[in-house]
């Protein structure tokens, strides 16, 4: 599990965890899962150009 997905994961549930989530946990609990969302839908290779790429910019004579 990469270590930002922990990170989220923690700000997810620290209202429950420090006890505070009679007050608040709405912000920490949406923020947490959003951010986790989007760190497990980034690719973590580099974009390679294919030859998709050179087919679509390709100049024709």
């Amino acid at each position: 599990m990469p270590a930002y997905v922990v990170f989220f994961l923690s700000l997810s549930l620290s209202p429950w965890l420090f006890g505070f989530a009679e007050q608040i946990f709405i912000p920490h609990l949406l923020i947490g899962i959003f951010e986790i969302t989007a760190g497990l839908m980034t690719s973590r290779a580099p974009f390679q150009l294919g030859k998709e790429m050179s087919v679509r910019t390709a100049h024709h004579s």
